[in-house]
């Protein structure tokens, strides 16, 4: 567990080295330290889960009372989000919202909330195309200042104003 400004990072189910085996038992284990895991009134988790829906398949998500799919600018983001949202519900977590990353413009975004809606899904926000995110990634270093970190910084307040 990592630690920084009273904020806990907890990686689960991540594969780390070569020859490790599968990743189900990862996920059962996941699933169940989620079930067993109790938070005060003024604490959140958010469980940052790899992308696509192999984790549905082991009930990782059976504990979660909201899902935050995040959708980039392609008819594939479009498709997965809306087979999430199916997911979701099929196991009770009616709660499902967008997040649009790597949006070049503001008729893209609304190209994507079209869609979305037409697939019963909310968009809590946008983040736009911006390199400093590739560059503070490449660098590992943290978003400061720019255009997409008070566009994150939004959509934290919104998921965390919604919990």
């Amino acid at each position: 567990m990592l630690e920084r400004d009273n904020i806990r990072l907890v990686g689960i189910a991540k594969i780390l080295q070569s020859l490790e085996g599968c990743a189900c038992p990862m996920e059962v284990l996941s699933r169940e330290f989620l079930k067993k895991l109790r938070l005060n009134v003024d604490e959140v988790v958010i469980v940052d889960m790899e992308a696509g829906v192999e984790h549905f398949g082991r009930g990782v998500e059976t504990s979660m009372d909201n899902v935050l799919v995040v959708v980039e600018p392609s008819l594939d983001s479009l498709q997965l989000a809306e087979k999430v949202n199916s997911l979701a519900s099929g196991i009770g977590i009616n709660d499902v919202r967008a997040v649009l990353n790597k949006v070049t413009s503001d008729g893209m975004a609304a190209k994507l909330r079209e869609e979305l809606s037409k697939r019963n899904m909310d968009v809590i926000g946008c983040i736009h195309y911006d390199p400093e995110i590739f560059d503070a990634c490449l660098e590992g270093r943290p978003l400061h200042g720019c255009k997409a970190a008070q566009e994150v910084a939004e959509i934290l307040d919104t998921v965390i104003g919604k919990m």
